[in-house]
């Protein structure tokens, strides 16, 4: 009872040492000087004061009153990045003009671009060379919000102006899941731990978790996984060449404007740091479409990735002061693009 009487006299007493002026704090120590403070001295009232003020400081600072100033996310990221080959022989096309809304770029000697600073809706992304069929790309990147990346990857391939493959099939149809799941296996190969479901359009679905080691509001460079090609149900190996299947398969190509044979590249990729916020990781998830295609009376089916909600990256930020993770919110990262 003494105990809790003395706490509680210790938190009024340093209150209204905080609250006072300086002119009442003279006066309040004043009037303690020339009287007793329960039974004390001056002294010894000062010695409890002292006492007091870490008592309540202590209590103070366990109640751990978040002062933390409110996290200001990045504006909202717009970025296409892509590759140039030649069909003929899947060589990169190197340091050739890219057009992107009529502003141009470079490839590099791997024959990849990336363009940075753009806004949300539709770009045009075009390739003319010289001897080759124009190839122009429509994208459209997805509005986000602040904090978030919205990306979209092109593939572009370059045919040979008097190629005779067909450009345009006699009929598509989206694919099934049954359909799906005779191409997973293409996938699951490629990314090993990752998880590849089917969901119930069609598609394949790739999701992956990344670890991240940065310092407390450090920006994170990591690489994002970009599916590149497509696979078929009709392969190379089931055909000779120049029998309808090599036909269906290059007319395949040319309509897609994407090379035989799927693969994943690593593409560079910067997410924002936070004040006050460590990146402790990113989730990446994929969508490869699957889809049915007819050309000169032979159906097959193909997985290619790049429409719409392509893939969407969602980095995951951890509070500093209060450990509170999170990913895949409105505000946790992450967007998507498509090309057609």
């Amino acid at each position: 009872m003494r105990y809790t009487m003395f706490k509680d006299y210790c938190k009024l007493l340093y209150v209204n040492v905080i609250i006072k002026s300086e002119l009442s704090i003279l006066i309040f120590f004043e009037m303690k000087m020339k009287s007793k403070l329960f039974g004390l001295s001056a002294k010894s009232a000062l010695y409890l004061l002292a006492i007091c003020s870490a008592l309540f400081t202590s209590c103070y600072e366990k109640e751990e009153v978040d002062v933390t100033p409110p996290v200001v996310l990045p504006d909202a990221a717009y970025v296409i990045v892509g590759n140039v080959y030649f069909a003929k022989n899947g060589e990169p096309v190197a340091n050739k003009t890219v057009t992107i809304d009529g502003g141009t770029i470079q490839t590099d000697s791997n024959g990849a671009f990336i363009k940075e600073g753009l806004t949300a809706g539709q770009h045009v992304v075009t390739v003319d060379l010289d001897g080759y069929a124009k190839v122009a790309r429509t994208v459209y990147l997805v509005a986000v919000q602040k904090g978030q990346t919205s990306l979209a990857n092109v593939e572009v391939v370059l045919y040979d102006a008097n190629d005779v493959a067909d450009s345009q099939p006699e009929q598509t149809a989206p694919g099934t899941p049954a359909q799906a799941e005779e191409l997973k296996g293409a996938v699951t190969s490629l990314v090993p731990g990752a998880a590849v479901t089917v969901n119930t359009n069609g598609n394949i679905v790739v999701t992956e978790d990344t670890p991240v080691s940065v310092a407390t509001g450090e920006s994170a460079t990591v690489n994002i996984e970009v599916f590149t090609g497509f696979n078929s149900n009709i392969t190379p190996a089931t055909t000779k060449a120049l029998t309808p299947g090599e036909i269906w398969l290059a007319s395949a190509s040319k309509y897609l404007n994407r090379t035989y044979g799927l693969q994943v590249k690593l593409i560079s990729y910067i997410i924002p740091g936070v004040l006050g916020k460590t990146i402790t990781g990113f989730k990446q998830t994929s969508v490869l479409t699957t889809e049915t295609l007819t050309f000169d009376g032979l159906t097959g089916t193909v997985i290619y990735q790049g429409t719409a909600n392509s893939y969407v990256i969602e980095p995951v930020y951890e509070s500093h002061d209060s450990h509170d993770a999170h990913g895949g919110s409105s505000n946790a990262g992450g967007g998507a693009g498509s090309a057609e």
